[in-house]
């Protein structure tokens, strides 16, 4: 039996690095909207990961992913994700992020297909974050994109009576390195556009106040808590997946100091007062079922900016001279 994972993209990516090293045998379906191709090529060219180019919009490309191989268990990644303006035409979002999760949902019922992990978002909780953040912090997604995430949450209680086993991850901002890693700053989340913006020598815009305070995860706990999730008894249908809570302010400051570190100067230009840390904190409902991220901010910036710098062409002896 295979697992399915829609959407090859940072988080995707990783994911299907991971169960490819467990040995699994992976079905992938991607558009290419804004994945490149090559380290996706590069991940199936191992001979278990079957790549299957369309969209989740399209029921003819999901059809021809099921029918690669049985399908065991589904990962539901692909999805619009950057709330930019300019990142995509609302009619794509629409399509992919509303009609997607229907279409892949309806393929699942007509396979068999139980359990299904759906990719949701600490985004759609209401802002500013409570001092401790739990799944039943108040919500309140204000754009399309991160709307769709908690219709996405709602459609799999919808399709639990048809025999779905849905659970729902709600990943925070996600940092450090996948074998996808973009440089268009309209789809990256903070750390990585802090770390390419600290990488070109270009300064860090800050937003500040009560609401710039974020979930952050590094991908490897990420990847982590969806496979946690996909192991978890039914009754856990939604899961922060997430390992602290920091101010924006704060990761600026993290790139900052891992600059200075390999000889960078960053600048950092804050709208507005930044204030003193205030600390929150993050709870899980897969801590009962032994989800313990470990991964720290520092840790992923760190990682990121080395790969900035590389990319950039711009190393450590070079920077220094």
């Amino acid at each position: 039996m295979a697992t399915l994972v829609s959407g090859l993209g940072y988080i995707g990516s990783a994911l299907v690095e991971r169960l490819l090293a467990d040995g699994e045998e992976v079905i992938g379906l991607e558009n290419y909207f804004s994945t490149p191709r090559e380290p996706i090529e590069k991940l199936a060219g191992s001979g278990q990961l079957r790549a299957i180019k369309g969209s989740v919009s399209d029921p003819r490309a999901v059809e021809r992913a099921f029918a690669a191989a049985p399908i065991e268990t589904v990962f539901h990644l692909a999805a619009q994700a950057s709330a930019q303006p300019d990142a995509a035409p609302t009619s794509y979002t629409q399509e992919t992020n509303y009609g997607g999760p229907r279409i892949l949902l309806d393929a699942c019922v007509a396979h068999g297909v139980r359990r299904v992990v759906f990719a949701s978002s600490t985004r759609i909780y209401r802002l500013p974050l409570p001092p401790r953040l739990t799944e039943r912090s108040p919500l309140g997604p204000t754009d399309l994109v991160h709307l769709s995430h908690l219709y996405g949450e709602l459609l799999l209680a919808a399709y639990r009576p048809r025999g779905i086993s849905g659970a729902a991850a709600r990943l925070g901002i996600v940092h450090g390195v996948s074998p996808v890693m973009r440089t268009d700053a309209r789809f990256l989340a903070v750390p990585q556009r802090f770390c390419l913006q600290a990488a070109r020598g270009e300064p860090l815009r800050v937003a500040t106040g009560a609401s710039s305070y974020l979930a952050f995860v590094h991908i490897a706990d990420a990847v982590q808590g969806l496979l946690c999730l996909r192991d978890a008894p039914d009754d856990v249908e939604v899961a922060n997946v997430a390992c602290e809570v920091r101010s924006v302010a704060e990761v600026a400051r993290t790139v900052r100091e891992a600059g200075r570190e390999r000889g960078l100067e960053v600048r950092i230009e804050y709208d507005g007062r930044p204030g003193a840390a205030a600390p929150r904190s993050i709870g899980s409902a897969l801590n009962r079922v032994g989800f313990k991220p470990r991964h720290r901010i520092a840790e992923g910036v760190a990682e990121v900016l080395d790969h900035y710098l590389t990319v950039e062409g711009r190393t450590r002896t070079a920077v220094n001279e």
